[in-house]
């Protein structure tokens, strides 16, 4: 309902749903009071897939938490967004190695191999990294 009222509202807004499941459990489930909600992968697949159908225009986005042959399949549900050499540690792209990971990547393929798969799965891999609206207004 939430994503509906703004579509209609702010109709010129581009919608995205993620789907970043928390991941790894540490501690046997029965320790956790809440595992009994621990999204499964066929959970996930039910839920992208509902989504897709209900919000079509909508950017299904899905993160190198998940496994590498996972995410293959996942892509001809309609994901739209798939991150690649992703790095989770503050200041992970500085060079810096020393940080600790904020979460477990379990892809941990190049974006050229993940562009690859798209590919032979017969869609185009869009690159985007950069866009002139980062920089602001530079009109001030």
């Amino acid at each position: 309902e939430h994503a509906h009222h703004l579509m209609k509202r702010y109709w010129k807004s581009h919608v995205s749903f993620s789907f970043p499941r928390l991941r790894p459990i540490h501690s046997s489930l029965s320790d956790i009071p809440d595992a009994r909600y621990e999204m499964r992968d066929k959970n996930l697949v039910q839920m992208i897939t509902a989504l897709r159908l209900c919000f079509s225009d909508a950017g299904l986005v899905l993160s190198t938490r998940e496994p590498a042959g996972l995410r293959d399949d996942l892509i001809r549900l309609g994901i739209t967004k798939v991150s690649a050499g992703s790095k989770t540690n503050p200041g992970g792209y500085s060079g810096r190695g020393d940080a600790i990971e904020q979460f477990e990547v379990d892809d941990n393929r190049r974006a050229s191999e993940v562009a690859a798969v798209i590919a032979n799965q017969g869609f185009e891999p869009v690159w985007k990294d950069w866009d002139r609206a980062f920089l602001g207004n530079q009109d001030d």
